[in-house]
């Protein structure tokens, strides 16, 4: 295993404990970064720790805290340029959760290709390495320019165990929308389990899901959902899964945004047994959640990404498949 010795990992103020859990399964102690307003709002940032001639890691997503997306996004840019101009080797940007990942494409005149500018900014700040996790269109991987260079992870492995560890038979896999096909397509082989599709629609400003795609009949079902805001997708979605005679409807959710009273209306929704998030988005401490839901912590993924782009003998791809995926897993610190 490669020695850490050079490397620094830093972060905002957008999900401090998940970079703490990288550090702690690297084996490496969080960099000194002070990051915070003057007095007029105006934000600063200053690493602490000298970084010339080393890997610097910067682990800040950039979904609104009680801060703005624009803010945490603002913090991550200016740590890069901190970095860079202080003479890092490199300067590699985990973005767990990357603002505006759901307009990716111009689909309406306009309209702001959000993901695009993002990682163009990014690269302005001095970023030469992107390291997202489940986004919302694959195709956002491609948008980095010259001299920039991306890896996408998938969530998936930690899901496939958590899933596993349940040990329910009749298993289906369900999408609350069409759009989600491709994803649980990549879950229903791994599971040898039949999809499930529920046909979103919407009546003005009201949801309602007006099909299902498939027969939940006797099965159990887990939704698998990329991003969550309200929560209203994912409990529509249960309740006609439900209906239509699913034995238990569980869901699992990478980037849980669960805005508003979405903690709650999701733990007192009858159709749903479990919901299961990872830890991209600081939601709550675990303890301060309601029964029914389970953080899935993303740390040893991204730990053991950081450890394999800075030359360590893991590969990336290794980290697609959920075999592969926890026998390296086994090489962390525990």
């Amino acid at each position: 295993m490669k020695n850490h010795a050079d490397l620094r990992i830093f972060t905002g103020t957008a999900n401090r404990p998940l970079a703490l859990e990288v550090c702690r399964y690297l084996g490496v102690t969080l960099g000194a970064a002070n990051v915070r307003p003057f007095k007029d709002n105006e934000p600063y940032a200053r690493l602490e720790d000298n970084v010339r001639g080393r890997d610097v890691v910067l682990i800040q997503p950039t979904n609104a805290t009680p801060k703005s997306s624009w803010d945490n996004a603002g913090e991550l840019f200016m740590l890069a340029r901190a970095a860079r101009d202080a003479s890092a080797s490199s300067v590699i940007a985990v973005i767990p959760y990357l603002l505006g990942t759901r307009m990716d494409r111009k689909d309406t005149s306009r309209v702001a290709v959000t993901s695009k500018l993002m990682i163009d900014l990014a690269a302005t700040a001095g970023v030469d390495r992107l390291v997202f996790l489940d986004l919302h269109a694959a195709q956002e991987q491609s948008f980095p320019g010259p001299g920039v260079r991306c890896d996408h992870l998938y969530v998936r492995p930690v899901f496939l165990g958590e899933i596993r560890n349940r040990g329910l038979p009749m298993l289906s896999v369900a999408s609350a929308d069409i759009g989600g096909g491709k994803i649980i397509n990549s879950y229903s082989k791994r599971l040898d389990a039949p999809l499930i599709i529920v046909h979103k629609a919407r009546e003005g400003d009201t949801l309602t899901s007006s099909g299902v795609l498939g027969d939940p009949k006797g099965r159990h079902c887990f939704i698998v959902e990329d991003e969550s805001a309200t929560g209203s997708s994912l409990i529509k979605a249960a309740e006609a899964l439900i209906e239509r005679g699913a034995l238990s409807v569980r869901v699992v959710v990478t980037h849980a945004k669960l805005i508003g009273d979405a903690v709650k209306r999701l733990d007192e929704c009858a159709a749903l047994t479990e919901i299961l998030v990872t830890d991209t988005i600081y939601l709550h401490r675990p303890e301060e959640l309601p029964e029914k839901f389970k953080v899935c912590t993303v740390a040893k993924l991204l730990a053991l990404a950081i450890r394999a782009i800075r030359g360590d003998e893991d590969s990336i791809s290794a980290l697609f498949e959920e075999d592969s995926y926890l026998a390296m897993c086994g090489s962390l610190n525990a």
